[in-house]
């Protein structure tokens, strides 16, 4: 106990009735407590002299203050009126938890503060509402829109850009769309961010048309819509088959100022190689290159596809060739295509040179590209090979399907062995297959071509 004049000043370290309390970490005592609603002294406590309580000095890092408590024989938390920090420091405080990840700290502190007589400002009440989005919880942000209004607050565009992501984030389109709506209705300033969302909902619903007339709310607001919003319409118009409107809308951006990203041009490929017009979609690499991008994997094999779909699969081993001089990590998908093409040409050995690149990239054969080389050898009338190669995969851990042992069972048909082809009916059904008209018609055409219509007469 130090006096100074008439007063008793009494250290923190003398005085068992005084706590250390941390900012923000409860259960300690901190700026959630509640402050007593007697600002009356006890009395078997009251001295002649007035007591100063004292304040420990405060930490370095915000956050961290040591605020000195008294705790009453009524057991009613109490903090000098000096001690109460400001809700600028507070919002400060539930940001930076916020910002680092920890939602549940930071919503856990937001409910303590609204049991206090703290008077909570909208920023408070915005970081809330994030935190409830974080936690995919937007139903409980969307319910603290009632005490944003009850205290007077009008939220702005980035409270209701935060709901609308987290609606999306849930899949909840409808309901971001119809939150968009109310928003219109309020005097807000609405930003290109938010309007883009909006598109987004409007493209999600398959009401892309409405997603494009909120292009004129872009430009009257003064802003100017960016590659991710023309994308996502253009994701629209493709998903509602509108390909001829999504390249017209495509042509349009290509002459404004805006700088198009490598996604962009590879839906216009995707588009032009759906409406067989693959030239212009080859067309579109020069742009791509113009702009620094380098083609992935999904564009080349797009166009590969296009190519294929239009008998051009010389083309397509050309630009496959290309390819592979570039560093650009194939698929096995690719490889499939490239399988296929050389079989389209009557090339298959050039297809089976392809497995070494295919182990070599990490991959493992497919039945799919299997079947491809099947299907070559047979066009090629190389049915022996087909069957040796039938025989190898039989050995290995491949799934066969049926269409596999209907090409097995056309070569053995096709070299006047019907009778092994029936014997793969037993495979057939031992891998939960049923016969198709494929399989049947094939044993039918074996057993006529051997001169056993007795037998193709019986199994009809």
């Amino acid at each position: 106990m130090t006096q100074i004049g008439v007063f008793s000043v009494t250290s923190p370290m003398e005085s068992a009735n005084y706590r250390k309390g941390n900012l923000l970490s409860p259960p300690h005592l901190s700026y959630f407590a509640l402050h007593s609603h007697s600002n009356t002294i006890n009395p078997r406590r009251s001295t002649p002299s007035a007591t100063i309580i004292s304040q420990a000095k405060p930490q370095p890092s915000f956050g961290r203050e040591r605020l000195l408590k008294r705790k009453p024989r009524s057991g009613n938390l109490r903090l000098a009126q000096d001690d109460v920090p400001t809700i600028f420091k507070i919002n400060k405080a539930l940001a930076i938890i916020a910002k680092s990840g920890k939602y549940g700290k930071a919503l856990s502190h937001f409910i303590e503060l609204q049991l206090t007589e703290i008077e909570l400002d909208l920023y408070t009440f915005a970081i809330a509402i994030k935190c409830y989005c974080h936690l995919n919880r937007v139903g409980f942000g969307l319910l603290l829109l009632g005490g944003i209004f009850k205290r007077g607050y009008t939220p702005d565009v980035v409270t209701f850009t935060t709901l609308l992501n987290g609606l999306i984030t849930q899949d909840k389109a409808d309901e971001a769309l119809s939150l968009f709506y109310k928003l219109q209705l309020q005097d807000i300033e609405l930003d290109l961010y938010t309007l883009s969302i909006a598109i987004n909902c409007n493209c999600r619903v398959n009401m892309v048309g409405f997603g494009l007339s909120l292009l004129g709310g872009i430009f009257k607001c003064g802003y100017t819509p960016d590659v991710v919003t023309f994308t996502t319409l253009l994701n629209g118009l493709i998903a509602q088959d509108k390909i001829v409107e999504a390249l017209s809308l495509f042509n349009k951006l290509l002459l404004q100022d805006i700088e198009l990203n490598l996604y962009t041009f590879s839906i216009a490929i995707n588009c032009y190689c759906r409406v067989n017009m693959v030239g212009f979609g080859l067309s579109l690499l020069g742009g791509i290159f113009k702009r620094s991008y380098t083609p992935n994997v999904v564009t080349f094999t797009t166009l590969l596809n296009g190519l294929i779909a239009q008998d051009k699969a010389d083309e397509a081993l050309s630009l496959f060739n290309k390819i592979q001089l570039h560093d650009i990590d194939l698929d096995l998908h690719t490889f499939s295509i490239a399988i296929n093409c050389y079989s389209c040409v009557n090339q298959v050995g050039f297809g089976f040179s392809l497995l070494g690149s295919i182990f070599k990239h990490g991959y493992t054969p497919n039945i799919v590209i299997f079947n491809t080389m099947l299907k070559g050898l047979v066009t090629q009338d190389k049915a022996d090979e087909a069957l040796s190669l039938f025989n190898k995969l039989q050995l290995q851990d491949i799934e066969l399907d049926l269409y596999t042992f209907n090409n097995a069972i056309y070569c053995y048909c096709h070299v006047n062995r019907v009778g092994f082809g029936f014997s793969l009916l037993g495979g057939i059904f031992k891998h939960g297959y049923t016969l198709d008209v494929v399989t049947v018609n094939t044993l039918l055409d074996g057993l006529i071509g051997q001169d056993k219509a007795d037998e193709a007469l019986e199994l009809f």
